[in-house]
């Protein structure tokens, strides 16, 4: 997996309003939908997002299950998708390490009263 300083260069801003533009070329793999409801929209003929954003919503869930809707929905930013940070084990230990660099008490002539 690439890191984000070497994706910058894939990365495009989209202006508000235009996601479903931006997102209609897509393959619908890139909704990370289950393999269940990928090879539903591969039998009803579904390609790219773009097939699937003139279909209404009843039954395009009934074809391809309401996980499905949830996932076009986070995709259009019409639902907020929480984000969960993954921990880097290299990342982890190499600020752990200068974290305690820097949480060792310096030494001072001032003394501090918190009031």
């Amino acid at each position: 997996m690439p890191s984000l300083a070497s994706a910058r260069s894939e990365l495009t801003r989209v202006e508000p309003g235009a996601t479903a533009s931006a997102i209609s070329p897509l393959p619908i793999v890139a909704l990370r939908l289950a393999p269940s409801a990928l090879s539903a929209a591969k039998r009803f003929g579904f390609e790219t997002v773009a097939d699937l954003l003139p279909v209404a919503r009843g039954p395009l869930a009934r074809r391809l299950g309401l996980p499905a809707i949830t996932r076009l929905d986070q995709a259009l930013g019409a639902v907020a998708e929480p984000i969960t940070p993954r921990e880097d084990a290299e990342y982890r230990s190499s600020s752990v390490a200068s974290l305690s660099r820097s949480a060792r008490p310096r030494r001072s002539n001032r003394s501090w009263a918190i009031c």
